[in-house]
């Protein structure tokens, strides 16, 4: 999906979350991800572990988490390459979904796009997260679609 944030109206801030830039809190950035796409503690360790290197070696990723009751509810992380900006790893825990927490997440984010002069934001969505983008004004470039081969035992 894409956006070209000369087009965005921002609302104010629901100010419900405490949001932080988590590049050094990876623990916590994780959190919520590992739950959202129900992942292994395992596989979100590696993940982490990956986001970790490519900080070291100063990829141009941003690290954003929101908490609740200092807890971390929801992350998600913002590329920026020039005038381009890339979501990705965006996910709030199943028990703080539906609250508005994921949207404040999100414009908080394109709002720290804006301030680096980010003239279009791509990221790509699942069914359930369409609503919530096309809020935003994102519109659909492409539809993946995958296919599953069965395989018949005899």
């Amino acid at each position: 999906m894409s956006l070209d944030l000369r087009s965005l109206s921002l609302q104010l801030p629901l100010e419900k979350l405490n949001i932080k830039k988590t590049d050094e809190q990876l623990e916590d950035w994780i959190c919520p991800l590992e739950d959202a796409f129900e992942s292994t503690p395992q596989v979100a360790e590696q993940y982490k572990n990956a986001h970790r290197v490519k900080l070291s070696q100063n990829e141009s990723f941003q690290h954003f988490t929101g908490y609740l009751d200092n807890q971390p509810i929801c992350s998600l992380t913002l590329s920026i390459q020039g005038d381009c900006a890339r979501i990705d790893d965006f996910g709030t825990h199943h028990l703080h979904q539906k609250k508005g927490y994921g949207t404040e997440l999100l414009e908080f984010s394109l709002r720290k796009a804006l301030e680096q002069k980010v003239r279009y934001c791509f990221l790509e969505s699942s069914v359930t997260g369409l609503r919530l983008y096309k809020s935003f004004g994102f519109i659909p470039i492409f539809k993946n679609r995958l296919f599953k081969r069965l395989i018949q035992r005899p």
